[in-house]
């Protein structure tokens, strides 16, 4: 088994020391839940990229995810990746409206890249839920929010799809809180999650705007440039609200599994059944996210695994598919 998601926030929690300045990566297979995690960990902690270290064998790997570039070492090095947009895509910072959108039609090339029947609902579905959780990430942690994804097999006769994003912004009770929904003041992690994932639950109303609020400059990242208590808004920002509703009834609707973390809080569904929460394992200010998809209930077909000869080292006993 590799480092997920859940893996890499309870790894943070357990190895992380402040004062040594540094972070080693766990060796071995690190699954897109566990590479967008460390990343922005990485991102949001450290002020050079090398103070993020990780295996030899994990090298090649994360030179085709671009996790260097992603962590800030201002090289962007020549790679021939003709299998990213089809078997994979790689860790993308969603600094802006734009990366966004590269981001959602990368991850969504895979998909089509995969299909039997491109008009199938399931990929229709998968497709929209991808675009709107990049709007949502993009929207609730600019300038922190990181993506990937990756088709792989887990060990088993079925391929899955696994997508990842996550960000250090506010969390989901600390959105709750800013938001100042009834009964904040009683809920702790958990319930913040099971607020989020309601259907049609928002913490935003579009009618609801101050009319002397400002607008925010296209492109901007970081603090509103007007002076503090003025209200902002961005034109490009229309959802109403983190949608994960949606998100959580295709994963029980296709077999999935779901990982949702924010807090001190992870919720899960595994195999389109809800688990018991876990609580108190882990400490993410912000949000994670990491869900796959076994591939043959979208009507996917990805053949015979296919895998370059520079990562069969680290892959081990998976068949993943990469560069």
């Amino acid at each position: 088994m590799g480092y997920g998601l859940v893996d890499a926030l309870e790894y943070i929690n357990v190895f992380y020391v402040p004062e040594m300045r540094c972070l080693q990566l766990p060796s071995g297979l690190i699954c897109p839940g566990g590479w967008v995690v460390f990343a922005v960990f990485g991102c949001d902690n450290f002020r050079f990229w090398d103070e993020v270290l990780y295996n030899d064998s994990q090298k090649s790997y994360a030179s085709t995810i671009r996790f260097e570039e992603v962590m800030g070492n201002g090289v962007s090095v020549y790679r021939n990746r003709p299998n990213q947009g089809d078997r994979y895509s790689s860790l993308v910072k969603l600094e802006s409206k734009n990366d966004a959108d590269d981001a959602s039609n990368t991850i969504n090339s895979c998909v089509s890249y995969c299909l039997d029947r491109p008009s199938e609902k399931g990929s229709k579905d998968i497709k929209g839920v991808v675009a709107e959780l990049h709007d949502n990430v993009w929207s609730h942690g600019k300038g922190t929010g990181i993506s990937m994804a990756q088709l792989y097999d887990h060990e088993c006769d079925d391929n899955r799809f696994e997508f990842a994003l996550a960000d250090c912004g506010f969390g989901f009770l600390e959105e709750l809180r800013r938001a100042n929904v009834p009964g904040v003041a009683d809920l702790d992690d958990i319930d913040a999650i099971r607020k989020c994932i309601e259907k049609d639950f928002s913490t935003k109303n579009g009618n609801d705007r101050d009319e002397w609020a400002q607008r925010l400059p296209d492109g901007h990242i970081g603090r509103s440039p007007y002076s503090e208590g003025i209200d902002t808004f961005d034109e490009d920002n229309n959802h109403q609200g983190l949608g994960l509703w949606k998100l959580v009834e295709l994963v029980k609707l296709y077999n999935g599994t779901l990982f949702l973390a924010s807090g001190d809080a992870i919720f899960i569904i595994k195999n389109g059944v809800e688990q018991s929460p876990l609580i108190g394992k882990i400490n993410w200010k912000g949000v994670a996210v990491s869900c796959s998809f076994p591939l043959s209930l979208l009507s996917i077909n990805v053949g015979p695994p296919q895998v370059s000869k520079d990562v069969e080292d680290l892959i081990g006993g998976w068949d993943i598919v990469g560069d």
